[in-house]
């Protein structure tokens, strides 16, 4: 008898242990998936080694469009995440949207290790970084 409780001691121990792992793993795809990112446009560095990606993010049906930009090495893959670079809405309808429903945003380099971004002066700014991968950037409407 206590051999038989044993064993059924032991499977339900091992049921629980790949429960508990399929659902971190559900879980985990579910956060990375809820926000989705669509490219925009690229801006490659004037000496190839870097690059500036522009896209729409949205993180579902509460939420408006975003224009988000990301200052990447050359090689590196489209982003899944949120910009690294600059992040802004229309502002409640105060900037007008682009295409892709964010404001728009130009990206000019200015030398391999300096970018500057313009933005319509209406459009909600959430951040805009200084400095990303040794670029220094230059932020104005």
């Amino acid at each position: 008898m206590k051999r038989l409780f044993g064993s059924a001691t032991r499977i339900v121990g091992a049921a629980a242990a790949v429960l508990g792992v399929v659902v971190v793993v559900l879980l985990v795809f579910a956060l990375r998936t809820v926000c989705g990112n669509d490219f925009v446009r690229e801006y490659a560095s004037p000496d190839g080694g870097k690059k500036v990606v522009v896209f729409q993010r949205s993180c579902g049906a509460t939420t408006g469009f975003s224009t988000q930009a990301s200052l990447l090495e050359a090689k590196a893959a489209f982003p899944w995440r949120a910009g690294n670079l600059f992040a802004a809405d229309i502002g409640n309808g105060g900037a007008p949207a682009a295409p892709w429903g964010g404001p728009d945003l130009q990206v000019l380099w200015e030398g391999p290790n300096k970018v500057a971004l313009r933005r319509d002066p209406r459009a909600r700014v959430w951040f805009c970084e200084s400095q990303v991968l040794g670029v220094e950037v230059r932020c104005s409407p």
